[in-house]
């Protein structure tokens, strides 16, 4: 990266842009499907940014015009021209498995890509440009600051310590013998916040930097009347060691950081066990083209009359198939006399109970995969009907369907 003297700005990174845009533009999208049209915006588009965003803050003007070209190029497969989103972009950048499609925030992959800038500067105290940084900016690398001098600094400098403060809250201590911790202001006590949070009162001068030695008895226990008067939470005993004390990232579960794992705590992305529904969508065994799909109806986002009303699209919500009021997705996948061969239940259930094949049917890949195939062959049949006038008896669509199920 070059080094930026002047004030950084929108022109300072438009040739990242102009890039951006001449991928886009050099692209044939119009003849790309859905899926090959993800897969180029994950692969290519968002990852243009990576290498700037390592040492420096992109300005948000150049982040949300690069969403808006992808926005776009997803959904129109144009970068200029906007169509109708089917899901919230928000949605689109959670996790798969939260219901997602994995897609990053520009703004929180910027943030994590500096910590790791920070994360650098305590971890690795020998290298060269550590010791350039802490020199310049007089800094102790055996004791973690609690803010970071940013008043006069390099642009790069200056971002890093707004972001330090995200970074202490993934630093944890495995204690040993004390000599490094701070008692009052490392967090080495507590899940989240450091004692100082805790304390019930202003804590005394002599004891703000003490280490947690300094707390402990030659016995090995606490020291309480040093600051029992100060603290209203309980702290357990510890098992001290004759080892230095020893830093990780909260983060990860090999204790080392990881840029991955400082975007997840930074976008605040948990698992629960309603979000297993989307695990069965992704790892549905077929072609990607059939899980995106698949995804799509697990959203209910399909373009059905009841989807297209909602959004002010037509004035009609009755099915042209066969003249039922309301054409939602289950209607159009499952109720409908053209597609009525399933069961009755809402819509996430009759998809995970034929996806996990609950129905107990023999040869459980052979199940899920024709489920799968089945509703995505519906849609295309239901379009033909609907666009081309295009009328199929039930004996060639079932036939349609189990020559592509044998093809996977």
């Amino acid at each position: 990266m070059p080094v930026i003297h002047s004030r950084v700005n929108k022109q300072t990174y438009q040739e990242i842009l102009d890039k951006v845009n001449k991928c886009l533009s050099g692209w044939n999208a119009m003849h790309l499907s859905l899926v090959r049209r993800l897969i180029l915006t994950q692969s290519v588009i968002q990852t243009i940014l990576i290498y700037a965003m390592q040492t420096t803050k992109i300005p948000s003007g150049i982040r949300d015009n690069i969403d808006q070209a992808c926005r776009h190029f997803i959904w129109s497969g144009v970068a200029g021209k906007k169509k109708m989103s089917l899901v919230k972009w928000d949605h689109i950048y959670q996790l798969k498995l939260c219901g997602g499609l994995g897609l990053k925030n520009l703004s929180l992959m910027n943030e994590a890509l500096l910590m790791k800038i920070r994360w650098g500067l305590i971890y690795s105290p020998n290298s060269l440009w550590v010791q350039v940084l802490l020199s310049k900016y007089t800094l102790n690398h055996t004791s973690l600051p609690n803010v970071l001098p940013m008043k006069y600094g390099s642009y790069m400098w200056k971002v890093v310590a707004r972001i330090w403060p995200e970074v202490l809250k993934g630093i944890k201590w495995d204690i040993g013998n004390g000599n490094k911790v701070r008692f009052w202001w490392d967090n080495w006590a507590t899940e989240e916040y450091p004692l100082h949070a805790f304390a019930s009162q202003p804590i005394p001068l002599e004891q703000v930097n003490e280490c947690i030695a300094r707390f402990i008895t030659d016995e090995g226990a606490w020291n309480w009347r040093l600051f029992a008067n100060f603290l209203i939470v309980a702290i357990k005993p510890l098992n001290m060691s004759d080892e230095d004390d020893q830093m990780y990232w909260a983060y990860s579960k090999s204790g080392g950081f990881t840029t991955k794992s400082a975007y997840l705590a930074l976008s605040k992305m948990t698992i629960n066990d309603e979000d297993s529904f989307w695990s069965f969508v992704w790892h549905w065994r077929g072609p990607q083209r059939i899980r995106t799909f698949l995804w799509v109806v697990g959203q209910n986002r399909l373009k059905t009359k009841a989807e297209l009303f909602r959004r002010h699209i037509g004035a009609d919500m009755s099915c042209a198939r066969c003249g039922c009021l309301i054409e939602n997705t289950l209607h159009a996948l499952r109720d409908c006399p053209g597609a009525k061969h399933f069961f009755n239940l809402n819509l996430r259930d009759w998809m995970l109970y034929n996806l996990k094949n609950l129905w107990k049917y023999e040869g459980f890949f052979y199940w899920t995969c024709l489920f799968g195939v089945t509703i995505w062959r519906l849609w295309f049949w239901r379009n033909q009907n609907l666009h081309n006038g295009v009328t199929n008896s039930t004996s060639h669509i079932v036939m349609d369907i189990k020559c592509r199920t044998e093809e996977i």
